[in-house]
């Protein structure tokens, strides 16, 4: 079974709280030994990570959410998995597990939404994937391009907001 990671950039303004800078997703190859580092996707044992997985940030901009609630949903709606409310979702499902889940205070929208193929949602600033990268021995030559180039960015906000102010929020799906 495959595995494919969905990546997002926002950046946090100081008035409008999260803004996407990159909403859609990059495509980055499918590379197990990154997802590891990520957020332990692939991994045993799984707590080895430098980050774990810490679900859905619940302040991920509207754009963000609105990409990840909408390739749930649709895939939900096509293999007629599961969606379930809110009270049973918090009930059942801690966060930052193994399954996608999101919250979101919406109109029109599911505020709670799960399916088991999207898996280990998380956030990380530049600083904590730069730290993660490491913490796998990943450098320049060993990381995918595409990768480098959301490195780069992430660099290239905080150095014109300030740190912390850019990040990746990123989901996988089998």
């Amino acid at each position: 079974m495959g595995c494919d990671i969905h990546v997002n950039v926002e950046y946090r303004h100081p008035v409008l709280g999260y803004q996407p800078v990159v909403a859609g997703g990059y495509f980055v190859e499918p590379r197990y030994e990154l997802f590891s580092a990520l957020a332990g996707v692939r991994m045993e044992p799984e707590e080895s990570c430098l980050i774990p997985a810490r679900g859905f940030p619940c302040d991920a901009c509207f754009p963000i959410f609105a990409i990840a609630h909408q390739l749930v949903v649709a895939d939900a709606n096509s293999q007629l998995a599961r969606l379930v409310t809110d009270w049973v979702l918090a009930s059942e499902v801690p966060p930052g597990s193994d399954v996608f889940e999101a919250e979101k205070e919406l109109v029109g929208m599911a505020r709670w939404i799960r399916h088991p193929d999207y898996h280990h949602p998380s956030y990380l600033s530049h600083l904590e994937t730069m730290e993660c990268l490491r913490h796998f021995g990943f450098d320049s030559n060993s990381t995918p391009p595409v990768f480098l180039v959301l490195t780069d960015l992430l660099a290239s906000i905080d150095f014109r907001f300030g740190y912390p102010s850019a990040r990746l929020v990123f989901w996988f799906d089998n």
